[in-house]
């Protein structure tokens, strides 16, 4: 018997009708609560401006984009990570 065999064969029970089932938004609003950076309001306002010249959702390369034409996002990003 292997390892992960003995682990699911040990491993206690759990009835999953008793268990809530957790919705999708609260599971990502957790998810995003425990990653989520407040920004200053410089930062913001550099956000924004950077950003309000496009009309649809960028694209990652896009974004990518932005940081190489905007210093002040990629300081914003150096910063943050």
């Amino acid at each position: 018997m292997n390892h992960l065999s003995y682990l699911i064969k040990t491993a206690p029970t759990v009835d999953p009708t008793g268990l809530e089932e957790a919705s999708t938004s609260s599971c990502i609003k957790s998810w995003l609560d425990a990653y989520r950076q407040e920004w200053s309001d410089e930062d913001t306002e550099v956000n924004k401006n950077c950003f309000k010249v496009l009309k649809v959702l960028p694209s990652a390369a896009t974004i990518r984009g932005l940081f190489n034409l905007h210093q002040d996002l990629f300081i914003i990003w150096q910063e943050d990570f």
